[in-house]
C-alpha cells in the first residue's frame, strides 16, 4: 500500500538442492527476523516520522504532517504506531486528523530492507470535506493512474490496501446545509487491494443519532476514476431505511448510474426530517415500499417500471426528479387500482381553537419545500374518509408559493365531480381559490363530525376565492357563489314538520323544543352569494310530502353562524279533510348547534333572485393545465 522506505535488496542465491534451499530460506528468516529487531531498537523515530510523511504524501497526494513519535513493532505482527498525524491538501478541502495510526506492514518486503505498508488502523479520526470546493492535490499513486497516457504507464497490479476506521468521525460541509453533515461512530473497512483490482466497503456510523450499516463494492474503481463504468453493488440498513441497489456506474463529468433498487422506510417522514428537510406536518406518510429500475446523471433521475407502496396504497408507472442538488423537482405519472387519500390529510384538520373560530395561527407553506411536485394520479377508486369515488384522475402541483390540486374526473355512484384547489403565498399573504362540480353525488357516504346526517342525489357548483395571512382571515375574506340542489333525501336527527307543528302555538322569538327523527325531502335547492365570509341565501326552497319550505337569511362561515329565516307550509292529512298549516321560524346559533325559534307573524321571505342557475346541464371541461 505504502512504500515507506527503501534499502538494498537481497540477491537471491542459485538453487543447488531442495533441502540446501530450505537450509537458505531458514537462515535468511532468522537474520532478516535478527536484522529487524536489531532496527527496531536502533532506528531513531524522528526517521521514522519523517519518512511515513513522506511514504503517505507520495502515495495520497495530501500533505502529510506527523506531530508525535513513530515507533516500530515486531511483537505478533511487524507494525509503525504513528502518533498525531495530519493530512490535508494544498485548498483545505479534505482535512483528515488522527491520534494514532497503525500500520501493519507486509512481511516479504522487509526481508529486502523495504517497510510496504499493506493495513492502516485509524483510531478516532476526524475527517473534514467541503463538497463545494475541489480538492488540490500532490500526484499520488491513484492520480498518477488516472493521468496515465496509457493503462500501462501504472500498472494495474500496483498494490494499495486495506484501511479501517476505529471510532471515527466525518463532517461534510455544503452551501446548501445550514449546518454540516456530521457521522459518528464510524466502524469501516475499505479494501482495495490492487490498482487493477475489485474494491469494497463496509461498517457501521452514526447520522443524527441513527445507526447505519454500510455495504458496497466496486468491480473496477479504477476505470471509473479514468471516466469509464464499472459494475457496482451497494446496501444500506438502519431503523429507519433498508436500501439495495446493484447496477453500473460511469464516472466524468458527470457521475452517471443505471440499475435496480429496492428500499424500504416505516416513516417517510422521519426519514427526510432527519437527513435535513422539512416535511408536510400532515399525513403518516408510512410503510414506503419500493422497487424500480433506476438512470441517473448527474444531477437527475428517472425511475421507471415503478412499484410503489405507501400508506397502504400501491402505484405503478413512472417518476423522474431533477435538480437533486438544490431544491428536487418530482414529476410524473402514477396509477392506483385503489387510492385511500385519508392518511396524507392526518393532522390537517386544525382549524378551530378554544374559542371555536378558525385558527388565527399564521399558515406556512414551507413544509412542502421537501420538492417541487407534478405528479398525475389515476386510480379505479379512490378514498377521502368515508367518501369513496370511482375512475378519478387527480394531479398535484407544489412550487415555492403554490399548492394546485386538481381532481379533473372521478364517479361517485353514477354521479361526477370535478375541482380544484389553488392556494399562492407572497410575502406570507396567501390567495385562495377552490371551484368544483358534481351532478349526481350521492350524499349518503359523506362524514360531518363523525356523523353521517344527510342523504340524497346532490348536483353542486362551487366557485370560492379569498386572501389573508392566516385561515380565519381566509375564511372572513371569503366570497364567491354556489348552488346546491338535491333530490330524494333526508335530513337525520330532527323531525322538522313535528317541530314546528309544537311551535305553531309559542309566541314570537320563543325557543323550539326539538323533535327527534328524520325529515325526508323530494327537493333541496340553495342559491348562495358569499362576501366577506357571509354566504346569503339569494334563493332556497325545499319540498317534501307533509312539508314546503321557503329560506333566507345568512350562513356566517367566518364566525361559524346561522342566521335563517323559513316559511313553511305544513301539509296535515289527518282527519277527514286536508289542510296546510303556515308556520314561522328561525334557525340561528353556532352551526354545529343551532336551535329552532318561532318565527315573527309580521315574516315575509324577500324575492327569490333571478339570477340564471349556475349548475350546467352537462358537465364542463376540466381547468387547463398550466
Amino acid at each position: 500500500m505504502i512504500d515507506v522506505v527503501s534499502g538494498p535488496r537481497t540477491a537471491s542465491s542459485p538453487r543447488k538442492s531442495s533441502g540446501k534451499l530450505a537450509v537458505i530460506v531458514a537462515a535468511a528468516l532468522l537474520l532478516g527476523v535478527a536484522a529487524l529487531l536489531i532496527v527496531q531498537r536502533l532506528l531513531p523515530g524522528d526517521f521514522l516520522s519523517r519518512e511515513v510523511a513522506i511514504g503517505l504524501q507520495r502515495s495520497t497526494g495530501l500533505s502529510v504532517k506527523v506531530d508525535g513519535p513513530t515507533q516500530l513493532r515486531f511483537f505478533l505482527r511487524p507494525r509503525l504506531i504513528i502518533q498525531n498525524i495530519h493530512m490535508t491538501d494544498t485548498a483545505g478541502t479534505l482535512r483528515l486528523d488522527a491520534p494514532r495510526v497503525d500500520g501493519y506492514l507486509r512481511f516479504l518486503p522487509l526481508l529486502v530492507g523495504r517497510f510496504e505498508i499493506g493495513q492502516a488502523v485509524l483510531y478516532r479520526p476526524k475527517f473534514f470535506a467541503d463538497f463545494d470546493r475541489p480538492p488540490l492535490t500532490h500526484s499520488g499513486i491513484v492520480e498518477q493512474a488516472i493521468k496515465a497516457p496509457s493503462a500501462d504507464a501504472v500498472p494495474s497490479q500496483t498494490r494499495l490496501g486495506m484501511i479501517d476506521i476505529v471510532d471515527g468521525e466525518a463532517h461534510f460541509e455544503t452551501k446548501k446545509g445550514a449546518t454540516p453533515i456530521v457521522l459518528d461512530a464510524v466502524n469501516m473497512r475499505f479494501d482495495w487491494p490492487r490498482l487493477g483490482a475489485s474494491a469494497d466497503f463496509g461498517g457501521d456510523l452514526n447520522f443524527r443519532g441513527t445507526p447505519a450499516h454500510l455495504r458496497g463494492w466496486l468491480e473496477q474503481p479504477l476505470d471509473v476514476l479514468r471516466g469509464g463504468e464499472s459494475a457496482s453493488a451497494f446496501q444500506l440498513r438502519s431503523p429507519l431505511l433498508t436500501f439495495w441497489s446493484s447496477g453500473r456506474v460511469a464516472g466524468g463529468a458527470r457521475l452517471h448510474y443505471s440499475g435496480s433498487i429496492t428500499a424500504n422506510a416505516p416513516a417517510l417522514r422521519a426519514l427526510a426530517e432527519i437527513a435535513g428537510y422539512s416535511f408536510s406536518k400532515h399525513g403518516t406518510f408510512a410503510n414506503l415500499d419500493l422497487a424500480c429500475d433506476v438512470n441517473f446523471d448527474g444531477n437527475d433521475a428517472a425511475f421507471t417500471n415503478l412499484a410503489l407502496h405507501l400508506d397502504g396504497n400501491d402505484y405503478q408507472g413512472n417518476l423522474e426528479i431533477q435538480d437533486l442538488t438544490r431544491t428536487p423537482h418530482l414529476s410524473g405519472t402514477l396509477a392506483s387500482d385503489f387510492l385511500d387519500i385519508t392518511p396524507f390529510l392526518t393532522g390537517s384538520h386544525e382549524p378551530a381553537v378554544s374559542t371555536g373560530l378558525w385558527n388565527r395561527k399564521p399558515l406556512d407553506l414551507r413544509q412542502f419545500d421537501l420538492a417541487n411536485l407534478d405528479l398525475r394520479v389515476s386510480a379505479a377508486r379512490l378514498r377521502l374518509y368515508d367518501m369513496e369515488v370511482q375512475d378519478a384522475a387527480l394531479s398535484l402541483l407544489t412550487k415555492p408559493g403554490l399548492i394546485d390540486f386538481t381532481l379533473a374526473e372521478a364517479t361517485s355512484n353514477n354521479g361526477a365531480i370535478r375541482g380544484r384547489f389553488e392556494l399562492t403565498e407572497k410575502d406570507r399573504f396567501f390567495n385562495l381559490r377552490v371551484s368544483g362540480n358534481g351532478n349526481g353525488v350521492n350524499l349518503q357516504p359523506m362524514s360531518f363530525d363523525g356523523r353521517h346526517p344527510l342523504s340524497g342525489s346532490l348536483d353542486a357548483l362551487i366557485e370560492l376565492h379569498s386572501s389573508g395571512e392566516d385561515i380565519g382571515a381566509l375564511m372572513r375574506g371569503l366570497g364567491g357563489r354556489a348552488t346546491l340542489s338535491a333530490s330524494n333525501g333526508t335530513f337525520a336527527g330532527t323531525d322538522l314538520a313535528a317541530t314546528l307543528m309544537h311551535g305553531i302555538s309559542q309566541k314570537p322569538g320563543a325557543k323550539l323544543a326539538t323533535v327527534a327523527g328524520t325529515t325526508s325531502f323530494d327537493r333541496f335547492h340553495l342559491d348562495l352569494s358569499l362576501a366577506h365570509g357571509v354566504a346569503t341565501i339569494d334563493a332556497g326552497q325545499a319540498s317534501a310530502t307533509n312539508l314546503q319550505l321557503g329560506l333566507a337569511g345568512t350562513i356566517d362561515i367566518a364566525h361559524k353562524q346561522l342566521d335563517i329565516l323559513s316559511f313553511a307550509q305544513i301539509a296535515e292529512t289527518a282527519g277527514k279533510t286536508p289542510r296546510t298549516i303556515p308556520a314561522r321560524f328561525e334557525l340561528k346559533g353556532a352551526w354545529s348547534a343551532p336551535s329552532f325559534y318561532q318565527g315573527p307573524a309580521e315574516l315575509n321571505l324577500p324575492k327569490p333572485s333571478q339570477r340564471k342557475s349556475l349548475l350546467p346541464d352537462a358537465m364542463p371541461p376540466p381547468p387547463a393545465e398550466e
